[in-house]
C-alpha cells in the first residue's frame, strides 16, 4: 500500500537525518489521516524494520525505553 511505504520510508529519512521521530510522529499522523497518533506508531515496531535500518530499538527512537 502507498501509504504505508511513505510511512516507513518518511520515518526511515527522518531516523538517518537525526530528525526526532517523536516530534514528527503527530504531524506525519495528520497527513495519513490517523485520528491519533497512536495509530502511525505501529510503524515503529519490530516488524517493521524501521528499528532494524536505524540501529534502534523502537523505545529509543520516541523517547520512550532506555
Amino acid at each position: 500500500d502507498l501509504r504505508h511505504t511513505f510511512a516507513v520510508r518518511t520515518l526511515i529519512e527522518w531516523l538517518r537525518a537525526g530528525i526526532d521521530v517523536g516530534a514528527g510522529i503527530p504531524a506525519l499522523s495528520t497527513y495519513l489521516g490517523h485520528v491519533n497518533p497512536a495509530g502511525t506508531y505501529w510503524y515503529l515496531q519490530e516488524g517493521s524494520g524501521i528499528a532494524a535500518s536505524a540501529g534502534e530499538r523502537p523505545g529509543r527512537l520516541v523517547g520512550t525505553g532506555s
